[in-house]
């Protein structure tokens, strides 16, 4: 979540012939990155702030995510539940949170021809008769032909070795491989369907079952199925309303927004977020979700 020191609230009461002044510019602005929890809430000790811009802390990117994980949100869970309980994360479907580590199996990483520009890989693996094969993504010191430590091999040595590389298609397509495409369109393509590099993880979620947990990547697009987004509006609501332009209230603000949410108001948020999930899993397309869900909100129940 992103707030600017310009954030304000929309509609004033003004005397007749007066107008507000607004500032030029969203200002200053924060990057809070922050979890919330279905036991305890809002937790305090896993949040990382970050004043963004050029000439401030940067921008927000999925590296400093694994390693707030890491250091606080993970430490965080395990101390407040105790080590043995296992955390399931609900990860939204950012570009920064769908990152890769660098040598992870990506073709779209890889030249078509060994060494140039391009990364140092981890070890495959491919089936042959049965039994699992390592797959060596670089030249080892000992080859007659490569004596660079190593270099990588590239597109063609890897599918050589499988057995599939298709000397009648392009190495890669010229622009962009069709992602409906049901016949080969290029060798690139044929590695990109392989088993290893298609069950490659991104580095969220490596280092959360690295650490024991537990993740589930939600779809783009589909802001209700995650409940903290609802959080996040009621903190903006809270920096809107007390918004005085200044950068320093801001900074002091948004503690104070990050902790006035109730833990029952994020188990309704919750609650609201597994009706929609309940919706799509019954065949509903949106709109019928929708209308599903606010048939559920407006239910009253009435005692004997």
């Amino acid at each position: 979540m992103t707030v600017q020191s310009h954030d304000a609230t929309s509609q004033y009461w003004v005397f007749d012939n007066e107008y507000r002044l607004w500032k030029k510019g969203a200002g200053c602005g924060i990057h809070q990155s922050d979890v919330i929890c279905s036991t305890v809430g809002y937790l305090v000790e896993a949040g990382q702030s970050l004043e963004y811009g050029k000439n401030y802390d940067g921008y927000w990117n999925g590296k400093l995510f694994v390693n707030q994980l890491k250091e606080k949100i993970i430490p965080a869970f395990e101390r407040i539940h105790g080590a043995r309980y296992q955390a399931l994360f609900f990860i939204d479907n950012s570009q920064g949170h769908s990152a890769y580590a660098e040598d992870a199996l990506l073709a779209s990483c890889m030249n078509v021809n060994p060494g140039g520009k391009q990364a140092q890989m981890r070890d495959g693996c491919y089936q042959k008769d049965g039994v699992t094969v390592v797959q060596k993504m670089v030249f080892s010191w000992d080859h007659p032909m490569h004596t660079d430590t190593g270099e990588p091999k590239g597109i063609k040595a890897i599918l050589l070795k499988h057995e599939l590389w298709n000397s009648h298609i392009h190495g890669k397509c010229p622009s962009h491989c069709n992602s409906d495409a049901t016949a080969e369109c290029c060798n690139k393509w044929i590695l990109e369907c392989q088993p290893d590099f298609q069950e490659q993880q991104s580095l969220v979620q490596e280092t959360i079952e690295g650490l024991g947990h537990l993740c589930i990547f939600l779809p783009k697009f589909h802001c209700e199925l995650n409940f903290i987004e609802f959080f996040w509006g009621k903190v903006k609501k809270y920096i809107h309303d007390n918004c005085n332009y200044s950068f320093n209230t801001l900074k002091a603000n948004l503690p104070l927004a990050l902790k006035s949410v109730e833990l029952w108001t994020i188990h309704l948020w919750e609650h609201h977020s597994h009706h929609w999930m309940e919706a799509y899993q019954s065949g509903l397309g949106t709109k019928e979700a929708q209308l599903q869900v606010q048939k559920f909100s407006s239910t009253k129940y009435k005692s004997h």
